[in-house]
């Protein structure tokens, strides 16, 4: 009897920690969603910013934002997650072929290295890992081109795309930190 007792016991604190971790998985994924949100949000306001269309190829990477944000919020899989689904769901709504392929590029590049220099590095400023995506982004989307096009000519562009690069991806890790601030203080 008092065997069984004793089981029930550790049923009912399993079902406790079960019903706990369901609670902390589902705040994970609305957490997650609502990111995705976002990033969606903030990629389709770019595409309406008539900045984007003077240089070419040049996007400010407002969705980015959002991505290095993520690098500290989630782990890996969750990051590359939201990444996939942002460019593959913008694609589908605002691309086309070559697009997917150059945001896939130049996402999966920045964000395993980002991982990679997380890991490595675990204090290191969102601002440089802004920056350090950004350039990187820049060569997953030439060497898509260079694919695309037949020719590694598009290389010739890489200096106007790393300086701008500079400047937006800082921009980009800055806001990322502001943004992750203000919820760590809201959540105080």
């Amino acid at each position: 009897m008092r065997e069984r007792g004793a089981r029930q016991g550790a049923s009912e604190v399993r079902a406790r920690i079960c019903a706990v971790g369901a609670q902390q998985r589902a705040a994970r994924l609305t957490l997650l969603s609502i990111c995705l949100a976002l990033s969606l949000m903030l990629f389709f306001i770019e595409l309406r910013l008539p900045l984007v269309a003077a240089v070419p190829g040049f996007k400010l990477g407002l969705a980015n934002i959002v991505t290095v944000a993520a690098l500290r919020l989630f782990r890996a899989r969750e990051a590359l997650l939201l990444l996939v689904l942002r460019i593959v769901l913008g694609s589908v709504f605002a691309g086309s072929l070559p697009a997917l392929s150059f945001s896939l590029a130049g996402g999966l590049l920045a964000l395993s290295v980002g991982v990679l220099l997380l890991r490595a590095t675990p204090r290191v400023s969102l601002a440089l890992l802004g920056v350090v995506g950004a350039l990187l982004h820049n060569v997953g989307q030439l060497l898509a081109a260079a694919f695309w096009l037949g020719t590694l000519d598009v290389f010739y562009y890489a200096p106007v795309l790393f300086a701008l690069a500079v400047f937006t991806g800082s921009a980009t890790g800055f806001l990322a930190q502001e943004v992750l601030r203000r919820v760590e203080r809201k959540n105080t």
